[in-house]
């Protein structure tokens, strides 16, 4: 098994332990129930981005991973489409502090749990172009 999908599967377990500590088991299980919707929606304001930067895509499905193999010209192109799904984040930031909503703090670190790749991928082209 691959290191990366072997670390997926353990952070995925211990964010399922954490969710459980910190809310109960019946906060943590409408968690979870939200997550494939956060993914899609995460997925979909890529998707977006592609389409209003005029990029090609193709989808993919790899083991875990599953996302846009995307076709840029630019490296900005590739950030643009990547940050959007950031939105999310922010939506829920804003939440949270209005709110103080323990659902909506776990909702948002998944999130970012779900961007990691994205954000990681980002911050390599700025250190590579831009600096």
């Amino acid at each position: 098994m691959k290191l990366r999908i072997a670390l997926q599967l353990l952070a995925g377990f211990a964010l399922g332990y954490i969710m459980c500590a910190f809310v109960g088991i019946e906060k943590a299980a409408y968690i979870l129930a939200l997550i494939p919707l956060l993914g899609l929606a995460h997925e979909a304001l890529h998707l977006v981005a592609i389409k209003i930067l005029g990029l090609r895509s193709k989808f993919s499905i790899n083991g875990l991973y599953l996302g846009f193999n995307t076709f840029f010209h630019y490296p900005g192109q590739f950030m643009v489409a990547a940050i959007a799904p950031q939105i999310i984040t922010l939506v829920l930031l804003t939440l949270y502090s209005l709110t103080v909503n323990p659902l909506i703090l776990l909702l948002l670190l998944v999130h970012l749990a779900i961007s990691c790749e994205d954000l990681a991928k980002v911050v390599k082209y700025i250190l590579a172009y831009f600096i």
